[in-house]
């Protein structure tokens, strides 16, 4: 089969155009994992110190036979104290991953319609 000069310019860049979409996508996953890599420490001590060590002192807050109303309460009560815990007492956390913790808890309060210094007493933040 005889190709034509222009056929092979047009494959050629055809080729070349797919080459940079692969390469910016390459460099865009690249981003994302280390968006998520960056965020993993935050995630784990927001489970571990926020809801498991809460859990185990008899602090989480109730999230079972309730009504709609009281439990969408106790549900932003519950994951803002794992984000305040996880902020105010995980090790090794940078300062940035702790003020996204601190926003977390803050949104979720906010989502529910409740402020934080109206429920402050309310959740276990004050010691480990």
């Amino acid at each position: 089969m005889l190709y034509f000069p222009e056929q092979l310019i047009s494959v050629s860049k055809q080729f070349a155009a797919a080459q940079n979409h692969v390469f910016l996508m390459n460099n865009i996953l690249k981003q994302q994992f280390f968006e998520i890599e960056r965020q993993w420490d935050g995630t784990i001590a927001h489970e571990i110190i926020g809801h498991y060590e809460a859990f185990k002192s008899g602090k989480a807050f109730e999230l079972y036979n309730l009504d709609d109303a009281t439990y969408a309460r106790n549900f932003a009560l519950d994951e803002a104290q794992a984000s305040i815990r996880a902020a105010r007492f995980a090790p090794e956390l940078t300062s940035v991953e702790r003020m996204t913790l601190l926003r977390d808890a803050i949104t979720r309060l906010k989502n529910a319609d409740l402020r934080v210094k109206d429920v402050k007493n309310e959740l276990y933040i004050q010691h480990r």
